[in-house]
């Protein structure tokens, strides 16, 4: 498996972790996960997404209209996305084309969750 899922902080920050090769689905069925959890929240959750040991990814077309969807719901707070790489720069460069997003990339999962924690959470 490719990915694994869990609260960073319960009902506050939500993590994907990816590892080698990421299909499609490994991509669209855990943003699917996040979808429901935002349909049933008061507040905004923030998603951090740790791309580091990623060594493959799927095309943006796979899910284009899925992570639409993710970053369009009302209770979508930050994106932190960890791990710079060029292909998840690119897909966050075309998703501010088509959408509002609101995101931060972070080197460690650390600073991310000191800056959602410090900035976002704490004002």
């Amino acid at each position: 498996m490719a990915v694994s899922l869990n609260w960073q902080e319960p009902d506050k920050i939500f993590r994907f972790t990816y590892s080698g090769r990421v299909e499609p689905k490994e991509l669209t069925e855990p943003i699917e996960v996040i979808i429901a959890l935002l349909k049933k929240a008061q507040h905004p959750i923030h998603v951090i997404v740790d791309w580091r040991a990623a060594t493959d990814y799927p095309f943006f077309a796979d899910f284009i209209f899925t992570g639409k969807r993710l970053i369009q719901h009302k209770n979508m707070g930050w994106l932190t996305v960890v791990g710079r790489n060029k292909i998840v720069e690119l897909w966050l460069k075309l998703f501010e084309g088509i959408a509002e997003i609101r995101y931060k990339v972070f080197d460690t999962p650390e600073e991310a969750i000191e800056f959602l924690r410090t900035v976002v959470m704490s004002s």
